[in-house]
């Protein structure tokens, strides 16, 4: 929304109008350019917010959900509430032909206070004057800016004029108070989305680089502890052939016992205090030691792969993540599947304005068992399924389903499972077709606007290995329909209620 010259002018008619005489009875900075006022007059309490971030400018009046109140209040909050709390609004007005809001605030006995705002985007900032001299800032002026502490505030230079700046066209609606701050929450909201994804997304392919370097570290130390054969191969032939062994020696060479195999000779190491039955027992020890080393190690690369495959999958749900609940599910299940499970980071700002017993409510409003899982409906009338997590796919696949329905992912891709809520017999292709294609866009290649191949099949084809992490299955009887991912706005769009 721009926030011309002219509208903020009109904005700031409407806070004088409309919350000129209200008390100021909280202050608080939930990020570093909004600041939140609670205001209590005789319409009773409004909230007045005023965002100064390049992009998100805004000067509004919220409701419903509010912005969180950090625990930890930065310097400038602090010195708003000294100069503020307990005052009251007395007016509001717009510096002519800028776009610089005024807000005058006076306490009993004590001088004028004015707030203002510069809404000037990239060097927006937000200045406390306490009679008539400057008591600080939310940023530090640039060097350009005449600006400075226990000096006489003047408002920043007006911009030159330009056609955009007369204000709105001809019948256009001006925006209201109300207005400002309900567009204000939705930006607000998705931005804090897209910082959660983007910091969950760069975790994710941090844990995923790491893991893969492990794995490709071990898949070597298997190569070298496949040599046990050889152990056991030295140690039958020091048995067979001990008298071609010479006291004393360092190392042998000895042909293959079964000289028509074709074998090459075989050269040992010896420890020369030993005899050949000892050094051939040696050699059989290695042997042994080696082939526990090759079961430890294929086990722990099989976790491994697996555990890969899982974050792999995470990282793409991260990718298709549209709200903060999803967000909140896929932030827990990478805890659980981080490589220091002990380790826990601080939570983002995004996650501490809502503790995560909130986040479990809402979602279980949502989907009525606390899982992520999204509803669609086809042209055809039958409901389709999208687990939008790890858990949510294991739930979605072993609990919603059953056994005859229609199971679908993306073929040798990480991604979400897919449902029909439907005998596989009774599905028919349009339903099939559009089925496939929510399980395209919600895998690996659903940005890619490549056609993508999905494998389905009878849930009951589908079977979880034990030991598995969240998400993992294997499936057989599987056919592939290759498909284009479907549009984020289309003719499928997501349903409300929950899946049972």
């Amino acid at each position: 929304m721009q926030l011309t010259p002219q509208r903020l002018a009109q904005l700031a008619q409407a806070i004088a109008s409309s919350l000129a005489g209200a008390w100021v009875q909280r202050i608080y900075q939930p990020e570093a350019s909004v600041l939140v006022f609670h205001l209590y007059g005789p319409g009773g309490e409004r909230v007045l917010v005023a965002d100064t971030t390049p992009g998100r400018l805004a000067l509004g009046v919220v409701s419903g959900a509010r912005p969180p109140n950090p625990l930890q209040p930065p310097a400038f909050c602090m010195l708003l509430r000294k100069h503020l709390e307990g005052s009251r609004l007395t007016g509001a007005s717009a510096v002519p032909g800028d776009r610089v809001v005024l807000l005058r605030f006076r306490r009993a006995s004590e001088p004028q206070a004015i707030l203002a705002l510069e809404m000037t985007g990239r060097t927006a900032n937000v200045v406390l004057v306490v009679d008539g001299k400057v008591a600080g800032w939310l940023r530090a002026p640039g060097p350009q800016r005449a600006l400075a502490l226990h000096r006489p505030y003047a408002p920043p230079p007006p911009p030159p004029a330009s056609p955009a700046a007369r204000g709105p066209a001809s019948g256009e609606e001006v925006p209201t108070l109300e207005a400002v701050g309900a567009w204000w929450a939705k930006r607000l909201c998705q931005d804090q989305v897209e910082t959660r994804r983007r910091d969950l997304a760069r975790r994710l392919e941090e844990q995923c680089r790491r893991l893969a370097r492990r794995i490709a570290r071990q898949e070597e130390d298997l190569q070298r502890a496949g040599e046990a054969e050889r152990w056991r191969r030295a140690g039958e032939l020091l048995l067979t052939f001990p008298h071609d062994v010479p006291p004393g020696a360092t190392q042998v060479t000895l042909p293959p016992a079964d000289r028509p195999t074709g074998e090459p000779p075989l050269t040992i190491e010896l420890d020369p205090a030993r005899s050949p039955a000892q050094n051939a027992a040696a050699c059989f020890r290695r042997y042994q030691k080696a082939r526990r080393a090759v079961a430890a190690l294929e086990a722990t690369l099989q976790e491994g792969r697996r555990r890969l495959e899982a974050l792999q999958t995470l990282r793409v749900l991260v990718q298709t993540a549209d709200d903060t609940d999803v967000l909140a599910t896929l932030e827990a299940e990478t805890e659980q599947l981080s490589e220091e499970p002990g380790h826990r980071r601080p939570p983002s700002a995004g996650e501490r304005s809502r503790p995560a017993s909130r986040a479990r409510s809402q979602a279980s409003r949502r989907t009525g068992d606390g899982m992520p899982v999204t509803r669609y409906r086809s042209s055809e009338g039958l409901e389709i399924l999208v687990g939008r997590s790890a858990a949510a796919n294991d739930h979605l696949t072993f609990h919603l389903a059953r056994p005859e329905h229609l199971w679908l992912h993306a073929r040798g891709l990480p991604g979400a499972h897919v449902v029909v809520r439907a005998e596989a017999d009774q599905v028919g292709p349009v339903t099939l077709q559009e089925a496939a294609a929510l399980a395209a866009r919600y895998s690996a290649q659903g940005e890619a606007g490549v056609p993508v191949p999905v494998d389905y099949t009878r849930r009951r084809h589908v079977r979880k290995p034990p030991g598995a992490p969240p998400g993992f299955v294997v499936y057989d009887h599987e056919r592939t329909v290759t498909v284009r991912p479907a549009p984020r706005e289309g003719p499928l769009s997501a349903g409300s209620g929950a899946p049972r």
